[in-house]
């Protein structure tokens, strides 16, 4: 009976070990405050940290809408008051958008997390965009500007709100 024990309780590590195995092989783990923030690598590509204060992640599949994959950078310090910039869409997220090559507008969306806070940068295909010049790098836009812009890409924006406060 004893060695019958030993030989379950060897099982049951086994086990234990190789189901942790294959997570870490599944998922990217991040400690942040309060959190552990599991990303699927099916869905996500870790980028290279040029600082030890945030981390990068680039969404592997990217909609019809983008022209560049999204990518996420999750700050593991508190968001600044330097950082609520851009329109302020709720509590805790702001919008902001610029261009960046001529032709496409990105999109900046920040949410504040308390301890940690994140941001995505998305690049979208040019949709309509009335009475917004893009033809020309623009590291800002009016507040009307982010406005009208916002209006063309809210479905891809709350795509993008979705993720940010359920996957991060």
């Amino acid at each position: 009976m004893k060695i019958w024990m030993e030989i379950v309780a060897v099982i049951t590590v086994t086990l234990s070990l190789t189901s942790m195995s294959l997570a870490e092989e599944e998922y990217f783990f991040l400690n942040v405050p309060n959190k552990v923030i599991e990303l699927p690598k099916s869905n996500w590509r870790k980028l290279d940290d040029p600082s030890g204060y945030a981390k990068n992640y680039e969404e592997k599949a990217k909609s019809a809408s983008h022209h560049f994959n999204r990518v996420v950078t999750v700050f593991l310090t508190p968001m600044s008051i330097n950082q609520r910039v851009g329109l302020k869409i709720s509590e805790y997220e702001y919008l902001d958008f610029l261009v960046v090559h001529p032709g496409l507008v990105t999109a900046q969306t920040k949410i504040d997390k308390g301890k940690y806070w994140v941001l995505c940068r998305e690049t979208f295909k040019q949709k309509k965009t009335v009475g917004i010049d893009i033809s020309k790098y623009k590291p800002f836009l009016s507040d009307e500007e982010i406005k009208i812009v916002w209006s063309d890409y809210m479905e891809e924006i709350d795509e993008t709100r979705k993720i940010l406060n359920l996957e991060f």
